[in-house]
Order: C-alpha cells, then structure tokens, then sequence
C-alpha cells in the first residue's frame, strides 16, 4: 500500500506547484500583454485614421454583425473593427472612416489567410465611399475568397457608419 500511495502523492505536490508557479507567472504578465495589445489597438488605430486623435471605444446597437469593435474619433471619425471568414476563419480587418464617410485606411490586423492574398488590399479602399467602393475581380479561389471576405468587412463598416450617423442625425 505504501508503494503506491508515495508516487500518488509526489505527483500530486508536483501538480500543485506547477500550478501556483503558473498562476504567478499570470499575475505578473496579464498586466504586460494587456497594455501591448492596446497599445496595438491604438497603432492600429493610428494608421487606418491618421489625423485621428483620441479613440474611444463606444457601444452601439444594431450594426451588422461582422463589426465586432467601434472607436469614435474626436474629429467625428470612426474606426470599425470586422471579423470575418476568407478562406479560414479569423481574418480582422480595421477601417477608418472620416466624418464625412470616406474612408481613410483599411488593414488586417489578425489573417490566418494563405498566400498572402490580404497583403495591401486596404489601400484599394482610400479614398472611397459607400457609393464608390466596388468590389474587384481577383483569379483563384483561396485569393478570391479572401478579397470577397474584406470587400465584405469593408461593407459592413460603411454600413455600421451610416447606422450610426442615421442615429446622430435622429437626436
């Protein structure tokens, strides 16, 4: 009976200690990595908004279900936050839209995407408005499903600033 219940309970120490070393080990991270993504919230932020100044993150109802974040801009401007699915699920996508509905960058901020086909699509989206932005034909099927996919968040972004600007005009 000995024999047995010794390598029981080591084990069992063992686990305990492992545990409470990794509990403290993310105490003393959590706090790091919380401030590095938000500070790569707002380079993000910065660079699809470049005038932008002061981003804060609001709630609004109502807005189509690919924008998962939007930041008001002191200037009147938004930055929308879309998660949508190209090839593989998991490509975000961020875009700025000034006050008056034209849109000031687009980028992926998080792609699981093969062949690179997201790589600087963004920049084809500067510059347009929701009746301007067209969708482009792009061969293949994997760079083909990742363009429809942003095309589409970029969609829902000029949709998600229209429902809000209908909200503003309202009150």
């Amino acid at each position: 009976m000995k024999n047995k219940l010794y390598p029981t309970l080591a084990l069992g120490i063992i686990c305990l200690v492992v545990v409470l070393m990794l509990a403290a080990v993310n105490t003393l991270t959590a706090p790091l990595i919380e401030k590095a993504q938000a500070e790569k919230v707002q380079k993000a932020l910065s660079e699809v908004m470049p005038e932008g100044v002061n981003f804060t993150e609001i709630e609004v109802d109502g807005l189509p279900v690919e924008v998962t974040d939007v930041y008001c801009e002191d200037g009147g401007g938004y930055v929308f936050q879309m998660s949508v699915v190209g090839y593989k699920p998991g490509l975000i996508i961020i875009c700025g839209i000034d006050k008056d509905g034209v849109i000031t960058g687009a980028e992926f901020i998080e792609s699981k995407e093969t062949l690179s086909a997201e790589v600087g699509l963004g920049e084809r989206f500067i510059g347009h408005t929701s009746d301007t932005v067209t969708p482009e034909l792009v061969a293949g099927s994997t760079a083909k499903k990742t363009t429809g996919a942003y095309y589409s968040a970029i969609e829902a972004a000029l949709e998600a600033f229209e429902i809000i600007t209908e909200k503003e005009d309202a009150q």
